[in-house]
């Protein structure tokens, strides 16, 4: 197993945002979940996002390509953990961030 993160493991800068829209396409054995922290202390927020295909939430994505939309956020840094299960993975992940 390898975890990585997207952007970057200190996280996307989310001053002056407060919606996050994350696209995603994970396949071969890849769990996907949302977190948010200050720099330091991250916190699993998976949970709290709208997923688009199946118009709930959900605690983590395996092996899944959707759109997660996370409204009003109050957050300093958002990432995305990725833990793959071997080497033959695919991820593709892009966000949109705005203010209103």
């Amino acid at each position: 197993a390898d975890t990585r993160y997207y952007p970057a493991s200190t996280g996307q800068d989310l001053i002056g945002l407060k919606n996050v829209n994350l696209l995603m396409a994970c396949s071969g054995g890849v769990t996907a979940t949302i977190e948010a922290g200050d720099g330091t202390t991250w916190v699993d927020i998976t949970k709290f996002g709208t997923s688009m295909n199946l118009g709930t939430t959900a605690t983590s994505y395996a092996d899944k390509t959707d759109i997660i939309q996370f409204k009003d956020l109050q957050l300093r840094y958002f990432r995305v953990k990725s833990v793959t299960a071997d080497g033959s993975n695919a991820v593709k992940y892009v966000l949109r961030l705005s203010s209103f």
